[in-house]
């Protein structure tokens, strides 16, 4: 139940200054992730074409080393080719939103000597075949890292407009809707106060 009392009128006053910090808060945090999202965005957007442009030059070097070194030559050696490569997950916090950034430690690139292809079971054609498609794997990682980025700040920003939704649509008009029947009735009660006074100045005149 409503006080109607000054001590609830100063109190709830102080209120609406706290929602309206947390509400400017609140704004300025979302201008930040939007700011951050559209530049992670257009990073994403440029990183596919990259991606796009060297898959297209792997797949056409692949093809030419499967023609000039032939269908078994190329199975045999890729076969050979096959690594495995180790990731590593880093985390950290973007303006309070925890990421998760996969990342591979050292270059995903080794040197030729460290490669599982000899003399025999390789050649150019097929190590330029190689190493277009591994020059991938990093590019594919910084979308993929780019694309989570993108849905946490994005499910960020959605929540944020509904506490700045919820302040300014329900907790702001009912606080200031609460201020106002306080004031209305500390009105009142002062009005019949002096009413109140005022006859019993009266009464003790006419005495």
């Amino acid at each position: 139940m409503l006080q109607h009392t000054r001590t609830k009128l100063i109190e709830l006053k102080n209120s609406i200054s706290t929602v309206e910090n947390s509400i400017s808060i609140l704004n300025t945090k979302r201008a930040a992730l939007i700011g951050e999202l559209m530049k992670i965005t257009r990073l994403y957007y440029d990183k596919k074409e990259i991606i796009k442009d060297k898959y297209a030059k792997a797949l056409s070097q692949l093809d030419k080393s499967r023609r000039l070194d032939g269908s078994g030559f190329f199975d045999s050696a890729l076969q050979s080719a096959i690594r495995e490569i180790e990731f590593e997950v880093k985390s950290y916090n973007l303006w309070g939103v925890p990421i998760k950034e996969v990342r591979i430690p050292g270059s995903v690139i080794p040197e030729t000597n460290k490669r599982n292809l000899g003399f025999l079971t390789s050649s150019t054609f097929f190590e330029k075949t190689v190493q277009d498609f591994e020059s991938l794997v990093n590019e594919l990682l910084d979308n993929i890292n780019y694309e989570y980025k993108i849905k946490r700040l994005s499910a960020e920003v959605v929540k944020i407009n509904r506490r700045i939704n919820v302040l300014e649509q329900k907790i702001l008009p009912g606080i200031k809707s609460d201020i106002k029947n306080i004031q209305q009735h500390l009105s009142e009660r002062e009005r019949a106060e002096f009413i109140k006074l005022k006859y019993f100045k009266n009464v003790l005149r006419e005495r």
